[in-house]
């Protein structure tokens, strides 16, 4: 379940006393529960029956997080207040996803950086042990031309702060996404140190979604086990992904541009591709390039992956019926399609067909 950290990065308030222990003892200074307290004889007095538990006071911690998982952000940042036990629970599940969004405005005065962003990180930093318990982080600033000429600076401290000094510390994360178009806002010498060097290595990480933050692939070499890689940067300029054969050995599912699936598909396991469309893809000159981007010769590459392709995704692509023709010659096995197909090819193709013609064979 998704949740946004609205409320996730205030400052924590911590309970003085359990409101429910304290009822009970209020209770049980009132209530006759001894023998003779009646001035009933000890041993005609029968023992009064206990006092039920609290409702959910006394719940193991794997029930109370699993019932929180159901929560919005904004009741969990509620829950935190009932007592200090179900403040750590709730705290886990809390931060166990965090998901922000928001945009980088047109007109502020500089230095400005996102501020949702910022606090997580403040909070992160100020307590190490939330590190622990992120199991999703997934970042996305939108921008625009007119602000990047206003806040350069501050964004490239913010963003160097989350790939050098918070990533590191995510030992549990299992999913990333960073989606900051920092590239078109940094000269290419600050691009260049967007990341450590070496990149972070992030165990538990088996899906990585990135875009706007230059070469993927250092941060590709020291994860070897992913499992899902979406690949959002489409433009045609950008360098050609290289990675070595035994890169990315259990990678199962990919989702990025035609050239970058190319370079990538070949002796790897993947048996889902979804592909997205490139600026300028009629520039591109591998073979035949007439079907929207996607050329025979592509899919012939993406043939050599290690393992059947059973599902492929071109609804990011422009597809013609003589591509779905391709497509079926050169991936038999794909079991799962989608695409969009426009009806201006659909009415171009309908008298001619889409199956090459056959010669008509020789009478005997």
């Amino acid at each position: 379940m998704s949740r946004t950290c609205v409320a996730t990065f205030a400052d924590p308030i911590s309970s003085a006393s359990d409101p429910f222990l304290a009822a009970r003892a209020a209770l049980s200074a009132t209530s006759p529960t001894r023998p003779g307290t009646d001035h009933t004889p000890a041993h005609l007095s029968s023992p009064s029956p206990p006092s039920p538990p609290t409702a959910g006071i006394w719940l193991p911690n794997e029930t109370l997080s699993a019932i929180l998982g159901y929560l919005s952000p904004e009741a969990l940042a509620q829950v935190v207040l009932v007592s200090r036990r179900w403040h750590a629970v709730a705290e886990r599940v809390l931060y166990e996803s965090i998901v922000i969004s928001e945009a980088i405005p047109r007109s502020f005065p500089p230095p400005y950086v996102p501020p949702r962003t910022l606090r997580c990180c403040e909070t992160l930093a100020n307590r190490p042990h939330l590190s622990l318990y992120v199991r999703r982080l997934h970042l996305r600033w939108y921008t625009s031309a007119s602000a990047s000429s206003h806040h350069p600076t501050s964004i490239l401290l913010l963003t160097q702060h989350i790939t050098h000094a918070l990533l590191p510390t995510l030992a549990s994360l299992a999913s990333l996404s960073l989606l900051l178009p920092v590239s078109s806002l940094l000269s290419s010498s600050d691009l260049a140190n967007l990341f450590p060097s070496p990149p972070p290595a992030l165990p538990a990480l088996r899906r990585l979604t990135i875009g706007g933050l230059g070469d993927p692939s250092p941060i590709l070499l020291v994860n070897p086990h992913l499992l899902h890689l979406h690949l959002a940067d489409t433009d045609p300029s950008a360098p050609p992904l290289s990675l070595p054969p035994d890169a990315l050995s259990e990678l199962r599912a990919f989702r990025g541009p035609i050239g970058a699936a190319v370079a990538l598909l070949p002796g790897r396991p993947v048996q889902g591709l979804a592909l997205l469309d490139t600026c300028g893809t009629g520039s591109r000159s591998s073979g035949n390039n007439s079907n929207g981007g996607v050329s025979s010769a592509d899919l012939a590459r993406l043939a050599h992956a290690s393992a059947p392709l059973r599902v492929l995704d071109l609804g990011g692509v422009s597809v013609t019926p003589p591509l779905l023709r391709d497509v079926s010659r050169y991936l038999p096995h794909v079991e799962h399609l989608r695409v969009r197909l426009a009806l201006r090819h659909t009415l171009h193709f309908a008298l001619s067909g889409i199956v090459s013609p056959t010669p008509t064979p020789h009478p005997p």
